[in-house]
């Protein structure tokens, strides 16, 4: 993120000045800018219309795990401004937010960013460095220019400091600078000229060996700049220097107060920004002095800085706003995965499994840790965090009040304690399905996913095995309308890396479902050659016979099938089978029907929630089946009801309902009902025989 054109105010009458932000891609540089967003003419008045948080927003959802009561723990939303930024928002300090700062501020710089620990400051390092090269202007000069950030891997001062300082720019000049005798940073060469793309701040590019006073010559990545934006600690614990320590550690503190000009008195500006900012440099150890805010190099003193200009002339200070502007960085923040994990952090199966060798299993005993004296170190069963998290999020996402969504899917998550949960939160819902991935079995009764918990030379037998699939599955006895299943895994084509990957089933159907409602309608069947074919799939984890599809349909499994392309030796891949996971043969054992009423529930709701407050009479309940026919009729004209009916009168709103304050309306309709079996009779007669 970038600060840039900063304005002081000149009218008397609105004292706030104005700034211009801008999010640029991680990778860009100075020369080559990348700006994905521009907010520009913000400023910090909350009561103007160009407020830094109205134009970017201030809106955040966080997820309330600190309630006492379960139900009460929810998503939710803080911040006044929705927010305008597809990146960022802003979070603005109450004293700003008040109109209890200066109205002149502007932003000036940021706070050191929280490093590793190694020692509270750096004051002796940097006196002894400094010591050392005071013979050398030179050196002296060089010195100041590491601590600067521009030579970041002289060997005294990164093996001093431990972790070495951010970078930061030194001068926004090309050129060599002069090897001056005087030791005045910034003195400028026979070459040395302006450049206004270069922004203080943050600088990204690497230091060029053999130009050490040329410090922006480079164009490569600095790795160190990304490294700083890691997680490295938590701060309760006292691993990080923070606050006013990170400020002084490394003087990772950025502001524009210590860039410093080449003149001793705002009186002495009277050349143009680009002649003067030739000669300004950014002293990093630098410490403004007095009301002028003035600094010293160590050579010369009293430098005149761009806070001494902003400070006695708000003219004079704009004349170098193509100059005032700094780059800062995003670190840190938390997701929750433990990234020395791949497993974790990659959120697979293993993670949240309670299988023999999951991290969720009472067994687990992983990196050599003594179960019994070291406790399980992610927790067990329903204790274990990754499954707590996942049950989180399904709550989040079977919310009414937090989600309007149709599917649910958590692909490659497996394990009972989500998917079961999940299911019934579904249905809880009502409104969408879940589409549910389960563990495959081999033929000796163990789990076939376990290849992510084994060495790859163990899990080289174990294939998933339809017959044990079902039989495993058909045992948790799961009876929901508003789940359905698929089987095998399936091998697709992804564009990165470029290669097939082997996906869980949900994905398949997911396609399948994507597909079919883009040419068709919800309540057709997502299955069979016309909506339930595959084109992205390149194979199956294992290849069924009839028998397999058989045995799999009925344990209301449905089955991913392979047949053979016509006149060629290609594969086709189908979704042979919609199924639910409801135990009763009834309609609603079928996935276009279920998806069939979750879409007409969808739509009456809508409807019933415009009435909502009107008056309870005859006239409002006729408005209530006048608008719910023509919704239905248009379905039924879509090959997805056969007969409906709509009820909403006396019959069945008694003067009880009416004193509730309560209006009841009926629906009765009758489903189209997909082909599942064709039966064709061929009856062979004698020649000569007509049909009539």
């Amino acid at each position: 993120m970038s600060i840039a054109n900063l304005r002081a105010s000149t009218d008397p009458n609105n004292p706030y000045g104005t700034f211009e932000v801008q999010i640029r891609a991680f990778g860009d540089t100075d020369v080559n800018p990348q700006v994905l967003e521009t907010f520009p003419n913000v400023n910090l008045d909350p009561q103007s219309d160009r407020y830094i948080a109205r134009i970017i927003g201030d809106r955040k959802v966080r997820f309330d795990h600190d309630a006492e009561i379960a139900d009460e723990r929810r998503l939710l939303v803080t911040g006044k401004y929705g927010n305008q930024s597809q990146y960022v928002r802003v979070i603005v300090n109450a004293a700003v937010e008040d109109a209890l700062t200066p109205s002149k501020s502007l932003p000036f710089g940021f706070r050191g960013i929280p490093t590793v620990k190694t020692t509270d400051s750096l004051t002796d390092l940097k006196t002894e460095i400094l010591a050392n090269a005071a013979g050398d202007n030179v050196g002296a000069a060089a010195t100041r220019m590491v601590i600067s950030g521009a030579v970041g891997n002289t060997e005294a001062f990164v093996s001093g400091a431990i972790v070495p300082p951010l970078p930061y720019r030194f001068t926004v000049t090309r050129g060599p600078l002069a090897a001056a005798t005087s030791g005045r940073v910034g003195t400028i060469g026979t070459t040395t000229r302006i450049d206004r793309r270069f922004y203080w701040g943050v600088q990204n590019t690497r230091f060029q060996s053999g130009s050490i006073l040329d410090p922006n010559v480079g164009s490569a990545l600095n790795p160190l700049v990304d490294a700083y934006t890691k997680f490295v600690g938590i701060m309760g614990l006292d691993s990080l220097v923070t606050g006013s320590g990170a400020d002084f550690f490394n003087d990772n503190k950025f502001t524009l107060a210590r860039v410093a000009l080449d003149n001793t008195s705002p009186a002495d500006i009277t050349g143009s920004a680009d002649e003067h900012m030739l000669r300004a440099a950014y002293i990093r150890e630098a410490i403004p002095t007095g009301s002028n805010y003035l600094v010293t190099d160590g050579v010369l003193s009293d430098r005149v800085t761009l806070a001494t200009l902003i400070n006695s002339s708000s003219a004079v200070f704009n004349r170098f706003t193509p100059y005032a502007k700094y780059t800062n960085l995003f670190y840190g923040g938390f997701d929750g995965l433990n990234i020395l994990d791949k497993e974790s952090f990659y959120m697979l199966d293993r993670s949240a499994s309670t299988e023999t060798g999951g991290y969720a299993a009472d067994n687990n005993a992983r990196l050599g840790l003594n179960v019994g004296t070291y406790g399980k170190q992610a927790g067990a069963g329903i204790d274990n965090n990754a499954i707590a998290s996942y049950r989180t999020a399904v709550e989040i996402m079977s919310d009414p009040f937090a989600v309007r969504s149709n599917l649910l899917a958590i692909p490659g998550i497996r394990d009972p304690y989500v998917t079961d949960f999940a299911a019934d939160q579904t249905r809880a819902y009502s409104l969408a399905m879940y589409a549910m991935d389960i563990p495959s079995y081999a033929v000796d009764g163990n789990n076939a996913n376990v290849r992510l918990f084994r060495d790859a030379e163990d899990a080289a037998g174990l294939r998933p095995d339809a017959a044990e699939t079902a039989e495993q599955f058909d045992a948790r006895a799961v009876d929901n309308n508003y789940a359905a299943t698929s089987f095998p895994d399936v091998p697709i084509t992804a564009e990165s890396p470029g290669r097939a990957v082997e996906v869980p089933a949900s994905l398949a159907a997911l396609g399948a479902l994507g597909f079919s409602d883009r040419v068709s309608f919800p309540w057709f069947a997502p299955a069979g050659f016309n909506r339930g074919a595959l084109s992205f799939v390149r194979n199956t984890a294992t290849r069924l016979l009839q028998e397999d599809r058989d045995t799999l349909y009925d344990a209301r499994i449905n089955p991913i099938a392979n047949f053979p392309v016509e006149s060629s030796s290609r594969q086709e891949f189908v979704i042979f089978g919609q199924k639910t996971m409801q135990q009763a043969q009834t309609a609603l054992d079928r996935v276009n029907v279920r998806r069939l009423l979750l879409e007409v529930k969808r739509i009456v709701s809508d409807i019933a929630r415009g009435l909502l407050f009107e008056q309870n009479n005859d006239a409002t309940r006729a408005r209530f089946v006048n608008a719910v026919i023509p919704q239905l009729a248009t379905i039924s004209a879509q090959q997805g009801i056969e007969q409906f009916n709509v009820i909403c009168d006396g019959s069945n709103n008694s003067q009880l309902d009416v004193e509730q304050n309560r209006m009841n309306g009926r629906i009765v309709l009758v489903p189209t009902r997909a082909i599942e079996f064709v039966a064709i009779d061929f009856i062979v007669t004698n020649s000569g025989v007509s049909f009539e």
